[in-house]
């Protein structure tokens, strides 16, 4: 029973240290976004200041402009792919944040008295469907399981058809 409550309590702590990295990883992807975004701003005022500017005194060769152009290009490219970055670890962070409340919710449950039964073995069935959603996303990481409800047989359902279809039940 204390190792059953010791790997609860483990897993509960790597769940939350999974959610600070998680977060910590959204924020310097923000703050790499916030960088190339006044980067992208400083690059367009310096052309918007050179292409008002007169002539006199400052020229530009077509092999300059396009130089920066291409900067200009690189910096648009890199911000884009920061802003995925930031939107991909925002949903790892809810994905992380529902698994916690769903451990958290079954926790809570397993701690009833002695005299409640049911209500262990349902916290117990909500644990291992958990843990057979996160095993089937592993071997087929195509499965999209964010949305499923643990509470009710859809896991059990989409286990019985890998089984089924890897010919395991035979």
């Amino acid at each position: 029973m204390t190792n059953r409550v010791l790997r609860e309590v483990h897993h509960h702590t790597f769940s939350q240290n999974t959610q600070k990295r998680t977060r910590i990883q959204v924020e310097e992807l923000e703050q790499e976004r916030n960088h190339w975004q006044s980067e992208f701003k400083k690059v367009q005022h310096e052309l918007l200041i050179y292409s008002t500017q007169d002539a006199e005194g400052l020229y530009w060769s077509k092999k300059h402009m396009g130089y920066r152009q291409a900067e200009f290009q690189i910096l648009k490219a890199e911000l884009e792919r920061t802003k995925e970055e930031n939107q991909e670890l925002k949903v790892k962070l809810r994905e992380t944040e529902t698994h916690l409340e769903m451990l958290q919710k079954a926790q809570v449950s397993y701690r009833t008295p002695e005299g409640d039964d049911l209500e262990r073995a349902l916290a117990k069935l909500t644990r291992l469907r958990i843990h057979v959603s996160y095993l089937l996303t592993s071997v087929l990481p195509h499965l999209e399981l964010r949305e499923i409800g643990y509470d009710s047989e859809q896991v059990d359902g989409i286990l019985y058809t890998v089984l089924e279809a890897n010919h395991i039940l035979d």
